[in-house]
């Protein structure tokens, strides 16, 4: 891997971390629509929505989605089916993106770590550099 190829790399995974924020911040703005949306059936509220961890001390509302819905293989509460078709997407939207922002900080991460480490990556360089006596 020489300089060239370590830049693009690095610049793939600023990407993946740009998109990662974009989804967090997308995922609460979705939620919130969520909440208005869903504001006369409390209990599908109670359902859907979860505390953040500490969040009880925080707030005292639920502010985003339960995270077992991130999952692909949860369904989602059969009482969505009675909700209106914009909380059905807004929970779908915002479903995807509570999904997509730790996947795609992983894949920052793993980005980061074979810029690094990798073959001819950024530390493997000036290891054999030092050994080299370069």
């Amino acid at each position: 891997m020489n300089l060239g190829h370590s830049l693009i790399t690095f610049e793939f995974a600023m990407s993946l971390l740009y998109l990662s924020g974009i989804c967090i911040a997308m995922h609460f703005a979705l939620s919130v629509a969520l909440r208005i949306a869903l504001a006369k059936d409390r209990l599908l509220m109670e359902k859907l929505f979860a505390f953040p961890p500490m969040g009880q001390f925080l707030t005292t509302k639920p502010i985003h989605l339960n995270g077992k819905y991130f999952w692909p293989l949860t369904p989602a509460p059969p009482e969505l089916a009675r909700a209106s078709t914009v909380a059905r997407l807004l929970f779908f939207a915002s479903r995807l993106t509570g999904a997509a922002a730790p996947l795609l900080a992983l894949g920052f991460l793993s980005a980061m770590v074979y810029t690094a480490f990798g073959p001819n990556g950024a530390l493997s360089i000036a290891i054999v550099g030092n050994q080299t006596g370069q």
